[in-house]
């Protein structure tokens, strides 16, 4: 197994302070891979997350909606007023 090249710590470390740097990285790397692996794991977690956003995204399309059908109100009542005005 090859020692990956990492910038500022040597693959071969030559002093104890070269090699508890290499170590520290490894476990740091280690931890955040695990955390990785522990969120897809946890499958309720992303089932929440997954409704959340979908009521996100349904309340924003109900609100689009709602604007679109106020507009097109407000725009009948505009030429309604425009042709009773014209007729007196």
């Amino acid at each position: 197994m090859s020692i990956p090249n990492i910038p500022g710590i040597p693959a071969d470390p030559e002093t104890p302070a070269e090699l508890r740097a290499r170590i520290d990285l490894t476990r740091q790397e280690l931890g955040d891979t695990l955390e990785e692996l522990a969120a897809k794991a946890d499958v309720k977690a992303r089932a929440q997350r997954k409704a959340r956003e979908a009521m996100r995204d349904g309340r924003a399309k109900k609100a689009a909606m709602a604007g679109g059908a106020l507009l097109a109100l407000a725009l009948a009542a505009a030429v309604l007023y425009h042709r009773q005005q014209g007729h007196r």
